[in-house]
Order: structure tokens, then C-alpha cells, then sequence
């Protein structure tokens, strides 16, 4: 598990979630669509329209790739849109 940061620009929020870094990265944006929807109390937001980026390399991360795959460690800042 690491601890990242993930900023939600269409929220204008980000938020702190300690993720397998070695689960699918859709599994990830899953878990996260999941937890923050429940944090707004929006039960019907489906994580299927969502994309995870790292901004410091300007990269989209491929959905069926893992953070490990990327190189993603502890302290990193994602971006979910």
C-alpha cells in the first residue's frame, strides 16, 4: 500500500488514499469514484467516464496497467478526471 495524493480538479479538491499499487488502475479509480461520491453523497456517479493521470510526467495511466507498472511510489500526486 502507498499513500498518494489525488486532486479532483472538477471538485476543486484533493484528497489523500492509500492504494494497492499493484491492483489495476481501473480497480484504483473504482475504489476512488467510489469514496469520494460517498464523501459528496452522490450514490450514482459511475467510475466509468474517470481517467488518472500523473501530471509531473504528463501521462495518462493506462487503465489495465498497475501504479507499480508506472513506477508510482509513496508521496506521488495523481490526477483524476
Amino acid at each position: 500500500m502507498i499513500l498518494v495524493d489525488i486532486e479532483v480538479p472538477s471538485l476543486d479538491s484533493i484528497y489523500n488514499f492509500n492504494l494497492d499499487e499493484n491492483a489495476a488502475i481501473s480497480s484504483i479509480i473504482e475504489e476512488v469514484v467510489s469514496v469520494i461520491a460517498q464523501m459528496w453523497q452522490q450514490e450514482n456517479i459511475q467510475a466509468g467516464g474517470f481517467l488518472l493521470s500523473e501530471p509531473s510526467k504528463g501521462s495518462i495511466l493506462d487503465p489495465d496497467a498497475s501504479l507499480a507498472e508506472y513506477g508510482i511510489a509513496a508521496g506521488a500526486k495523481l490526477l483524476l478526471v
